[in-house]
């Protein structure tokens, strides 16, 4: 474990893609989809203390799911949990724990170091992954300006993530020279092939300093929001007053994009943001047809489902290709595999037709 060191977990997702195993209610991040005994949120948390210990574990969490994190998470001090009384995206809050460090420990605060992680990342293999920590790690502590992101190998032409162009090399630590939105098939078909271009994991290192100075110059109205917190004698109430003044934008956005202190780690580690069903499937027992299947299921002539149900409840199909079948609480979702973007659309307009399955 290195001393000094701060992991911060973002756990405020919606998860609507993953409907309607993913509620509102009980967003992706509190589940086990993977049926591994532990939700998402407690895996990445047993990732964490790998590296630090629990009292320098942040969870940075919709204020609604304090209490499921405290229920969750119990190893954790109630004061590390941090809730936000809206949605502003990463730049907020990832200065707000890095404020609550400062706050925490202001005589060595700008010192530390924030491994940043997302609670609804699969990763299965630690020691590959903690080898790409310990590079980022090595490159902070003499480069303390630096901003980390990790990028891993694309194995696919993935068009539904974002993409990091590197400068070319074999160190394992290079300059990004610029961020790519979403491809589309073609783009990513070339990015699989040259070399240069990875996928962008959501995964940050760096120096407290480097990010509130980052900040400072991109940012300085989130500062200007967020700064009276640093003064205040109640936190958790002043909270509400300085995201009202917060604006929403994303770290990649605000600052990654714009620095020229950006780099990236090389990574080869196993990972997948489970977003959507297929990403689930990725990691769920499938059967000689081709489906994916968690629960108790019974297939007769179908091929290449996404079948998803709690023990106990039956799902049974005939003649189904190419579908994700859904079925938890009282919701079932019945969508072609290849239309599962089309979730989130769902879910909205759900929430206005019936909001008490969402």
């Amino acid at each position: 474990m290195q001393e000094n060191l701060y992991v911060v977990i973002m756990a405020g997702g919606g998860g609507l893609r993953l409907w309607p195993a993913s509620t509102r209610r009980a967003p992706k991040q509190f589940l086990d989809l993977l049926g591994v005994g532990r939700t998402l949120l407690q895996s990445t948390f047993d990732r964490a203390v790998r590296f630090t210990e629990p009292a320098r574990v942040l969870v940075v969490t919709a204020a609604e799911y304090v209490p499921l994190v405290h229920e969750q998470l119990p190893e954790i001090p109630q004061e590390n949990i941090l809730g936000e009384p809206r949605k502003c995206n990463t730049a907020p809050c990832l200065a707000l724990a890095a404020m609550w460090i400062v706050r925490r420990a202001p005589e060595r605060a700008k010192a530390a170091t924030m491994l940043v992680l997302s609670s609804d990342h699969h990763i299965p293999d630690h020691e590959p992954f903690a080898q790409s920590v310990a590079a980022a790690l090595a490159h902070t502590s003499t480069h303390p300006e630096a901003l980390i992101t990790f990028g891993l190998k694309p194995l696919r032409p993935e068009t539904g993530y974002g993409y990091i162009h590197a400068a070319a090399g074999e160190a394992p630590v290079a300059q990004v020279l610029s961020f790519k939105e979403k491809p589309d098939f073609e783009t990513a078909q070339a990015y699989c092939q040259d070399g240069v271009h990875f996928w962008n994991s959501g995964i940050f290192v760096w120096r407290v300093g480097a990010l509130l100075s980052a900040l400072e110059r991109f940012l300085p109205q989130v500062v200007t929001a967020l700064s009276p917190l640093q003064k205040s004698l109640s936190w958790t109430e002043d909270l509400g007053a300085a995201y009202a003044a917060c604006p929403e934008i994303s770290i990649d956005h605000g600052i990654l994009e714009r620095s020229a202190e950006v780099y990236v780690v090389r990574s080869d580690f196993a990972w997948s943001d489970l977003g959507s069903w297929r990403s689930i499937a990725q990691y769920m027992p499938h059967d000689a047809a081709g489906n994916a299947r968690q629960g108790t299921v019974f297939v007769q002539d179908s091929h290449h489902n996404i079948l998803h149900t709690p023990e106990g409840r039956l799902v049974a199909t005939i003649g189904l290709e190419g579908y994700v079948v859904a079925w938890h609480g009282d919701s079932l979702l019945i969508c072609p595999a290849e239309r599962e973007q089309e979730i989130r659309q769902l879910v909205k307009g759900l929430e206005e037709a019936a909001p008490e399955h969402v």
